[in-house]
């Protein structure tokens, strides 16, 4: 499955990922908190993650390593016999 992440929910999925809060992703994003809530459940939902440590771990080992930006495409497989989400790294392509 290929899932594409909007340049704001890679944003969003940033700030999540440096351990901060909605109210302070807001805040430094210049948005609502119930804009980083819809960003957060549009992702949930694309990728299927059941939490954000799953969505967070998923995206993490997949940052490009110079620039550490999140790529925005990248294909997922699921791991039946673990229920954990299994990011596909040699198959994603960076795309700007």
């Amino acid at each position: 499955m290929k899932v594409a992440l909007t340049t704001a929910e890679r944003r969003v999925l940033d700030q999540v990922s440096k351990g901060k809060a909605s109210k302070a992703i807001a805040d430094e994003l210049g948005i609502s908190p119930a804009t980083v809530h819809r960003h957060k459940a549009s992702m949930f939902q694309k990728t299927g993650a059941w939490n954000i440590i799953s969505l967070v771990r998923m995206f993490y080992v997949l940052r490009d390593k110079v620039t550490g930006e999140i790529y925005p495409t990248i294909e997922i497989r699921w791991n039946e016999n673990f229920r954990t989400l299994t990011p596909n790294c040699e198959r994603n392509q960076k795309a700007r």
